[in-house]
């Protein structure tokens, strides 16, 4: 696949907008790592408990982190996109052992908190879209409803 390529000569100081946006963008890019270290585990997993105690909640575990990947994808560090995709596997792996995920999909809910779970692994897409992966992922999901 190519992709077109926009050359251009001439140069201006960037807007005062954009300097305070890569400011925030560096920002985030520290304050993610304090955040995975605080409330996870060495493997990925939420610091939190070892059984389930109910039917919700699943969707809220990839939600922790599902701005992490259209982060990376708007401009944070490839260290924040591996992390994320690290953490997907590790909330996936969680809430598969407190049976919740069956498959690496978010199981048991309706459309909503299915949305709410899948948009983190739908960013993946954006950030890196040639993953095959992502791609045997997605059919497999999409197979779950088209047979």
């Amino acid at each position: 696949m190519s992709y077109p390529v926009i050359c251009s000569h001439k140069t201006c100081p960037p807007p005062s907008w954009a300097l305070w946006e890569r400011f925030l963008i560096d920002k985030m890019n520290e304050a993610a790592p304090v955040f995975q270290e605080r409330y996870t585990r060495r493997d990925g997993t939420f610091v939190w408990r070892d059984r389930w105690p109910g039917f919700d909640g699943s969707d809220d575990g990839y939600e922790s982190y599902h701005n992490w990947p259209l982060f990376y994808a708007l401009g944070g560090s490839a260290d924040i996109h591996e992390r994320s995709r690290y953490l997907w596997e590790a909330v996936t792996q969680q809430f598969t052992a407190y049976g919740q995920i069956y498959r690496e999909f978010d199981a048991n809910y309706d459309w909503m908190h299915h949305g709410e779970s899948s948009i983190y692994f739908y960013y993946f897409g954006l950030a890196d879209p040639n993953r095959p992966r992502d791609r045997a992922r997605a059919l497999r999901f999409a197979s779950f409803y088209m047979g």
